[in-house]
């Protein structure tokens, strides 16, 4: 009888990379799922997934060498190498593209269809209550001035409809979109503008975005603006523009149903 062949045996860097991904790939489970259930606080949650990310980067790392010595050496691992690449690149793949949004666009956190003379928030006890008592701070339009560039669909909407008209399709779309309106005020004498302040909450790790919507007569038409400015310090990554382009999108929708 033949003698067997010599074994190599299996690759201890593939087994290395999978128990790292299935670990990191666990922990970010869990974070996520105790966040969407509140049972976490958000920022506590993005602590945990920048571990699990870590995590990732082992695997990532282990599942290179393991490829090396799989294809120098001969030695066994293919399966728990991939497995442990498969989960990298799942926990690499939202940082990575973070990354590359904070190359692509401007570091900021306030986004507004007008940089001049952006909506200013609600200082009434319900508005305040909703933003924790904070209140975003103004932005000069110098500082704005990269978002032209960077977004040049986030505009004011004009249409042909009285500013009570606008008014109530704005409060309809923000409904529409699941935000929260935490605050009204309705036109005056003295003062022919309409506000609406509300909060939009991420889906999973449940951090809040501070919206103010104003609507005001302009030229026959009802003018309506929106800024969404971001809780957490640093950059947005462009959800805030995506939270106005929504509101605009599904204004104009609500409109074109009016005709």
């Amino acid at each position: 009888m033949r003698a067997p062949l010599y074994d190599p045996g299996i690759s201890v860097a593939a087994q290395a990379s999978a128990r790292l991904g299935m670990f990191g790939a666990l922990l970010a489970a869990i974070a996520l799922g105790l966040t969407a259930l509140d049972r976490l606080s958000p920022y506590v949650g993005l602590v945990v997934l920048a571990f699990a990310a870590l995590f990732g980067l082992g695997a990532l790392l282990f599942a290179l060498r393991a490829m090396a010595s799989i294809w120098n050496f001969g030695k066994r691992g293919m399966v728990p190498m991939l497995t442990g690449l498969f989960f990298a690149c799942l926990l690499l793949a939202a940082p990575a593209w973070l990354g590359l949004q904070a190359l692509l666009l401007p570091p900021l956190h306030d986004i507004s269809t007008t940089i001049r003379h952006p909506p200013h928030f609600s200082m009434t006890l319900p508005a305040l209550a909703a933003r924790g008592g904070h209140t975003p701070a103004d932005i000069s339009a110098q500082d704005r001035a990269p978002q032209r560039t960077a977004y040049p669909d986030v505009q004011p909407i004009l249409v042909d409809v009285t500013p009570l008209q606008a008014f109530e399709l704005a409060l309809r779309a923000a409904r529409a979109l699941n935000w929260t309106i935490v605050a009204t005020r309705a036109a005056a004498r003295h003062d022919p503008t309409y506000h609406i302040d509300a909060t939009h909450k991420w889906p999973l790790l449940h951090f809040i975005d501070d919206i103010t919507i104003r609507v005001e007569p302009a030229d026959g038409q009802a003018r309506v603006d929106i800024r969404a400015v971001s809780r957490l310090d640093g950059p947005d990554y462009g959800n805030n523009a995506r939270l106005i382009q929504q509101f605009i999108d599904q204004y104009q929708t609500l409109v074109d149903n009016l005709d």
